[in-house]
């Protein structure tokens, strides 16, 4: 009975310790979590010199009431705010506003930039910063990318209201980035002012919320990272972020600037993806801290890099990474397999040890990695399902409760985990089954270092510490071979969590169930914790695991449902085609809506809409007739009409009583077209299928064009106009307030109709 009652306590005490060791780590993801959070915002009445998320926010309000696409009145609004803000402040500034050709094409576009420049004093090279001011015509844009230009002003004004910075500061409030072309990079590489560019900080966004990261840098980054670092930034940042961004077909201004060999820095916060684009990019919904972090990073690297020798900004490509919070890690890239080759044999040491006194066996290390394959494949499958399941009810709505959905998922291939584990509880000592799951990181080490060179720290730091929770399971007795073993793995779990945190709501939920596996294979690495707990406790964690992954995801699918905070998306445009005299709603919803009905019903007809986009999309859209117009055809007047040497010359004057943002005009085939200028600009008078051009964002009262052709014939164009918005149309119904119109992140991106546009084609005879 004593024996009995021995075991029976230390049984006890081990699950407690089990529980203990348990309730640590959930602690350190906790905290690791937290620290990797954005400041906290600074209030309006702090100090002159430091940056206030409220003071800032004042702009974006003021800013961020309507959508401003390129082009629109609005925009131009927005533009003559920053202009009054730059004068109030007394800081040297320009509006530039050029009309230029893009590239070797008939396409000319009106670029612009506001530009900013606080001088130093003994100047040795300049810090650009550039955000956006433009929105997309879907919504006002607070957090995209209004918040970077109030970030950049609030700085302007701290910075003026401090000493003096040796180097200068270039803020360059860009236009036109939603709708890309040269824009506002395009027309600052062209001032004179950019000839003095060291280094550029670009500020984006993704979402409303969350830490802003250091995604992406140019080229010889290594400078730049070390100053970063010491800038005191709150820099949240790591190597592989680059590593992956790179190889998507992702781009913003700072690429322009990347273009032409700038080191640099581009900095966005991600979180809260649903809002992106949308309507509800509005001020109610930007987060203060994330604000307040985009501060940090102009305020600190403008101090940082305004006090520096920047004749040379640059070094070797370095790796990096945030260890607890805004500490950081750098070291040169080319260090990178010299410090994968140390850590194999660190891990190689404990694993040949472990094989010559016996603990780790050969059959303990594959039961150890099955365990990990099989909870992998079970856990893909099942949420995969959940993934899918998603997609079908919500499809892009699913984004509302994107973070709920993540951890539910992630939750269920925990618990699968766990559960699998179970028939393992005395089959396999925990130091094998410790070493075959260490042999994975292993693998994945070598992996990461050959595909992500700059992501390989991820499997290092774990592989490194966890060697010598290994060594300690096969050195010491049970309880303080588990407590050392569990200890080894916080540092990976303080590392990773972050990263983790941030590829929920990068890859969103229908891409977790992949980066659940990487969750699985860092909490893998406790299961031989719970060979201390009784085996019933075992298997209660892990159903408890699944049965709250299974109430989050139902009250996430039960939430979910139409309103202001989560409207429905929905499409809806206008065309008009003057030589028939028709007028169109169009759309490309497969399922009709309270609101949608008001246009279309179950029987109206799809269609091909290519004569209003220019080109085939192969795809079918709703076509109902619409009320006429309540705006003109393009309108394309003579200013002067000659015949010189045998040449019909033309002047003509084009503008868009629609208030088009792009504008196509063709030639009918036959016409020999001599010479040509559109706005001042010599076009290529060449086209194998008749002369065009193409007018983008061109001022609101048109331009002049100029053509030298053959006499006698008349000149047949083609024409067709595109507007960021739908006309104002008597009887127009509303859309209720738990909808809002679709925007251009949808999932099926080959199709071309856009929602809130008008197109309209028609034929001019001159």
């Amino acid at each position: 009975m004593r024996r009995d009652a021995g075991v029976l306590n230390q049984v006890r005490e081990h699950g407690r310790l089990a529980a203990a060791l348990l309730g640590l780590v959930l602690f350190v993801t906790v905290f690791a979590w937290w620290m990797s959070l954005p400041p906290n915002p600074v209030p309006k009445d702090a100090p002159p010199t430091a940056f206030s998320a409220e003071r800032a926010f004042a702009h974006v309000a003021a800013m961020a009431k309507v959508p401003h696409p390129v082009g629109s009145k609005a925009n131009d609004d927005v533009a003559a705010y920053i202009v009054a803000q730059l004068e109030a402040m007394g800081v040297e500034f320009t509006y530039e506003k050029p009309i230029i050709q893009r590239g070797q094409h008939n396409i000319v576009e009106q670029a612009g930039a506001i530009l900013a420049r606080i001088p130093g004093t003994a100047s040795t090279g300049a810090l650009a910063i550039d955000a956006h001011f433009d929105s997309t015509p879907y919504g006002p844009g607070a957090a995209d990318d209004l918040s970077g230009c109030a970030a950049m002003l609030e700085t302007i004004r701290a910075l003026k209201a401090g000493p003096p910075l040796q180097n200068d500061i270039v803020f360059c409030f860009a236009d036109k980035e939603e709708h890309g072309g040269e824009g506002g990079p395009g027309t600052f590489i062209r001032h004179p002012w950019f000839e003095s560019v060291r280094a550029v900080l670009g500020l984006e966004t993704r979402g409303s919320s969350g830490p802003a990261l250091m995604f992406e840098t140019g080229p010889d980054n290594g400078f730049l990272i070390r100053q970063m670092a010491k800038a005191g930034v709150y820099p949240r940042a790591t190597s592989i972020m680059f590593d992956i961004y790179d190889r998507m077909p992702f781009g913003s201004d700072f690429s322009r600037y990347k273009r032409k060999g700038l080191p640099g820095l581009n900095v966005a916060y991600i979180d809260d993806f649903c809002y992106y684009h949308t309507m509800l990019d509005n001020p109610a919904h930007l987060d203060l801290a994330s604000l307040q972090h985009h501060g940090a990073y102009t305020l600190g690297l403008s101090k940082q890099l305004g006090s520096v020798d920047l004749s040379n900004p640059r070094g070797p490509d370095a790796s990096y990474f945030n260890t607890l919070g805004s500490h950081m890690i750098v070291y040169p890239r080319s260090w990178g397999w010299p410090i994968t080759i140390a850590t194999l044999c660190v891990f190689g040491a404990a694993l040949l040890l472990g094989l010559v006194r016996r603990r780790v066996t050969v059959g303990g290390m594959l039961g150890g990695m099955l365990l990990y394959v099989a909870a992998s494949v079970v856990a893909l499958v099942i949420t995969a399902g959940l993934a899918w399941l998603v997609f079908t009810l919500f499809q892009e709505r699913a984004l509302y409760r994107n973070n709920m959905f993540s951890l539910s998922i992630v939750l269920t291939g925990v618990g699968i985990l766990v559960l699998l584990a179970r028939p393992l509880r005395g089959r396999i000592r925990a130091a094998s089954l410790f070493a075959g799951l260490l042999l994975l990181w292993a693998v994945a080490l070598v992996i990461i270092q050959v595909v992500l060179p700059g992501g390989a720290y991820a499997a290092t730091v774990p592989l490194f510490f966890m060697s010598f929770g290994l060594l300690a399971l096969v050195f010491f007795d049970r309880a303080l071979g588990f407590v050392l073993a569990t200890v080894s793995a916080l540092p990976a779990v303080a590392l990773l969590t972050p990263t983790l945190v941030v590829l929920s709501y990068t890859l969103t939920a229908m891409a977790m169930p992949m980066a659940g596996l990487l969750v699985l294979l860092l909490v893998a690495m406790f299961v031989p914790l719970f060979h201390l707990m009784p085996a019933p406790r075992h298997t209660r964690v892990g159903l408890a695991a699944v049965a709250l992954a299974g109430a989050i995801f139902l009250t996430a699918v039960l939430s979910n449902t139409p309103s202001p905070e989560r409207p429905l998306l929905n499409c809806l445009s206008y065309a008009v085609n003057y030589d028939t005299g028709e007028a169109f709603y169009v759309s490309q919803e497969e399922h009709l809506d309270e609101w949608t009905r008001n246009f279309f019903d179950e029987d109206t007809p799809r269609a091909s809409l290519d004569e209003f986009f220019g080109y085939e999309d192969g795809v079918t859209y709703l076509k109902a007739p619409a009320p006429p117009p309540p705006f003109d055809p393009l309108k394309i007047e003579v200013l002067s009409d000659e015949t010189v040497d045998g040449r019909r010359k033309l002047r003509l004057h084009v503008e868009s009583p629609m208030g088009a943002q792009e504008i196509y005009l063709r030639l009918e085939p036959g016409v020999t077209v001599y010479s040509a200028k559109a706005l001042g600009i010599p076009m290529d008078n060449s086209g194998k299928h008749g002369w065009f051009l193409y007018l983008d964002t061109i001022p609101h009262d048109g331009g002049v064009i100029e053509l030298e052709v053959e006499p006698g014939e008349p000149l047949v164009f083609k024409t067709r106009e595109e507007a960021y918005q739908l006309p104002s149309l008597d009887g127009f119904p509303p859309r209720p307030g738990w909808m809002m119109t679709q925007t251009n992140r949808v999932l099926f991106r080959h199709r071309a109709l856009l929602s809130n546009h008008t197109y309209a084609i028609g034929t001019k005879t001159l």
